[in-house]
């Protein structure tokens, strides 16, 4: 998943193709429309991981003590 974000990241949503993010990620783009059907599927499951990525990040941020993870680059 770590390539297909940096892909979007680099080449933006409008620039993604799948024999692209495919050869990032040393897979075929048969394989990425088996598991997500089209490109606008992995995109949703891109968007999905960094949405849980950011949930994650606040919960460790609101979990330590008097904010200090934001003070420390603990995250």
């Amino acid at each position: 998943m770590g390539s297909a974000i940096e892909c979007f990241a680099v080449n933006g949503i409008g620039d993604a193709y799948l024999r692209r993010i495919a050869g990032s990620m040393g897979s075929s783009h048969r394989l990425l429309i088996y598991l997500f059907r089209s490109c606008a599927g992995l995109l949703e499951a891109v968007v999905d991981e960094l949405e849980k990525s950011e949930r994650d990040i606040l919960t460790h941020m609101l979990n330590q003590p008097d904010g200090t993870a934001a003070r420390t680059g603990d995250i």
